[in-house]
């Protein structure tokens, strides 16, 4: 894992980028708040026709507020996913070749959490589970788990794999619905070709 993008320079970026639309964010809002003070100051001796644009003029302000707000969240989501694609691509080569020298042949599932019904209705949909068994006799291997509560997932994992479970056995296990653990279930399900909620 050599030449990996340090986790606390990648935090920075994203830092400093978000710190970027924050400081847009409230020179917008700081724009608007003077346009609505006037507008409460003067607006009583404003001619009707003057009145009317000037309340068009702080209704589309206000909506462009929250459009700017909703594509900040959205352009630092997708900075976020362009910073780690190099470290997961990584990763995910690291594993393969580490499973090809110990003599293993891979079989993996990934199911993302914008599938998850929970994860939408939560408005965490970003991230996934992805699951690496051994092809030959199915045991489970290890796990990648990226995106919200997944530290409240990683026992489950973490007691599969000691128990040396296999990709079936943790397709059979009931998983409740809707959770974000049911992801688990899923991405197992993926491995084997039969996951239905993609």
């Amino acid at each position: 894992l050599n030449n990996l993008p340090d986790a606390k320079d990648i935090e920075n970026k994203l830092k400093t980028e978000k710190a970027q639309y924050d400081k847009l964010l409230q020179d917008k809002i700081a724009t608007f708040q003077a346009k609505y003070e006037d507008y409460q100051k003067n607006g009583a001796t404003m001619s009707a026709v003057i009145k009317a644009d000037r309340e068009k003029e702080l209704q589309s302000g206000q909506t462009a507020i929250q459009e700017f707000q909703q594509n900040s969240e959205t352009a630092l989501q997708q900075k976020q996913q362009q910073l780690l694609a190099p470290v997961l691509e990584k990763i995910d080569k690291t594993v393969k070749d580490v499973a090809k020298e110990a003599g293993y042949t891979l079989k993996v599932g990934k199911f993302p959490f914008s599938a998850s019904g929970k994860a939408s209705a939560s408005g965490a949909k970003d991230g996934f589970i992805k699951l690496i068994f051994d092809a030959k006799y199915g045991e489970i291997l290890g796990a990648h788990m990226i995106g919200a509560n997944v530290t409240e997932m990683i026992a489950e994992i973490v007691a599969i794999r000691k128990l040396e479970t296999t990709g079936h056995e943790l397709i059979k296990t009931i998983h409740p619905h809707p959770t974000m653990s049911e992801a688990i279930m899923e991405a197992a399900a993926a491995a084997y070709g039969e996951v239905i909620h993609l």
